[in-house]
């Protein structure tokens, strides 16, 4: 299999997301993701050529929406305050979520 997965690319990969992984996880995903690398190297073997480009298929025309503000949910900000766990000086105060690595 060309593209086999370590579980040392796991672990790295897992430590890059910040997700705590221990060793029989990492063997177990290094299995499942090279198993899904090779469906994936099998499907590429498919001849495709005579296939046409299918771009979407529900017949949707336009998904997007008016850029518009719906003011009926907007909240003031007393209304954030009496929310909100901790504030400050008229501003929600949240945890510290930066890793200083």
């Amino acid at each position: 299999m060309a593209n086999s997965v370590t579980p040392a690319d796991v672990a790295h990969v897992a430590d890059l997301a910040n997700l705590p992984v221990n060793d029989s996880e990492k063997t177990e995903l290094a299995q499942a993701f090279s198993a899904t690398l090779a469906e994936i190297e099998r499907l590429q073997e498919i001849d495709t050529s005579k296939v046409e480009p299918t771009h979407q298929v529900n017949g949707l025309v336009n998904v997007w929406r008016r850029d518009e503000v719906d003011e009926s949910r907007i909240l003031d900000q007393s209304q954030v305050l009496d929310q909100a766990k901790n504030s400050w000086q008229g501003q929600v105060v949240v945890d510290r979520i930066i890793d200083e690595q």
